[in-house]
């Protein structure tokens, strides 16, 4: 079946986050927003870009280590288990603008 741990195209951040957890990284190149997440045998990348005034995954990918790739699927099934292994952490506060 289809769902957050089969495609991530078009969610947003809080829809990735309740399916995988918080990443391990995340960075900003411009308007574009990049999580990393991983698992033992695979890294996942995830790009949001601005979209109808919110951010939507526009682009995944997954790999082996380096930039060896390996399918999404289970890729996301592997980081999706270790997340659900993992306690949850405190998400750091934002400083006030």
């Amino acid at each position: 079946p289809d769902g957050p741990t089969t495609t991530l195209a078009g969610q947003t951040p809080d829809q990735v986050r309740a399916a995988l957890g918080e990443p391990s990284l995340r960075r900003a190149e411009g308007p574009v927003g990049i999580w990393l997440y991983t698992a033992p045998r695979c890294q996942l990348d995830v790009m949001f870009f601005p979209e109808d005034g919110a951010l939507r995954v526009g682009h995944v990918q997954a790999r082996i280590g380096g930039m060896a790739q390996v399918s999404e699927g289970p890729c996301l099934a592997a980081i999706a288990a270790e997340s659900r292994r993992r306690p949850a952490r405190p998400r750091p506060v934002e400083p006030a603008a």
